[in-house]
């Protein structure tokens, strides 16, 4: 990443935990309280207003119609933190397992957001503690931002994004996270109730990415990602044979360099 890059990823990483902080104080006891009793649960619903176009994210979609459906080639990117639920279950000194992995999730989803921004991919979805993004395909080399964006959040962004946990809360620096790239057809409609629609994404690229984001610190690839991969001269990167643990076969991954 460049300086400039790192700088705005190091302020939206900041700005994320100072709101987080406040949000914790206002409402963070109320939820530990809560969450002695029960499991956690969250539900999000966002209201669009009803209109026969609706706001989209998907790129190039600025706007879909929910009354008719389209198709678009995209590359999905799936960028997921690993062992989360340990996170929220373990207890560390001076700080409580949920304020722990609410000020976690709270920085680092905006902050792959950012990134998949830089490399003009959009984020459509977080799920929780990970996000889901696209990018458009119109021709292989596209293939390098959907890449870059995974190695930037895995190297830099996650980099930085442990030291400043450590600096603020004294958490362990052990952000790990797994990210997926997968490419396919897709459909593109509006989903849900008839006064709340929500633009979306359907094809195999999203269920393929999702399950190859599991590795600790690895970018998984399907196989068509791979043989569509850009030849280069004196290419530096190396993409390998996956194990058989992403149950998706013929799976390739990268190990980005620290």
């Amino acid at each position: 990443m460049e300086k400039n890059e790192k700088d705005a990823i190091t302020e939206v990483i900041e700005n994320a935990l100072d709101i987080a902080d406040k949000f914790w104080l206002e409402s963070g006891h109320d939820l530990e309280e809560e969450a002695k009793k029960q499991a956690l649960l969250v539900e999000s619903l966002e209201s669009i207003a009803m209109d026969s176009n609706i706001p989209s994210n998907l790129p190039n979609h600025d706007f879909i119609n929910q009354y008719h459906s389209q198709n678009a080639e995209f590359i999905a990117i799936v960028a997921d933190m690993r062992k989360s639920t340990e996170h929220a279950k373990t207890i560390i000194t001076g700080i409580e397992p949920l304020h722990r992995i609410f000020l976690e999730t709270s920085a680092l989803l905006p902050a792959m957001e950012k990134i998949i921004n830089f490399k003009n991919g959009q984020v459509t979805e977080y799920l929780g503690d990970g996000v889901l993004g696209f990018f458009n395909y119109n021709q292989p080399e596209d293939i390098y931002k959907a890449y870059n964006a995974a190695k930037n959040i895995i190297v830099d962004m996650r980099n930085i994004l442990n030291q400043i946990l450590y600096e603020r809360y004294k958490l362990p620096q052990d952000i790990h996270i797994g990210v997926g790239i997968a490419k396919s057809q897709t459909i593109i409609y509006a989903a849900g109730l008839p006064n709340r629609k929500h633009p979306k994404a359907f094809g195999s690229c999203i269920y393929d990415a999702t399950k190859l984001a599991t590795g600790k610190n690895i970018i998984g690839l399907t196989q068509e990602i791979k043989a569509l991969w850009p030849k280069s001269k004196n290419g530096k990167i190396q993409i390998l044979k996956a194990s058989d643990k992403f149950k998706i076969p013929n799976v390739y991954c990268i190990k980005p360099e620290e």
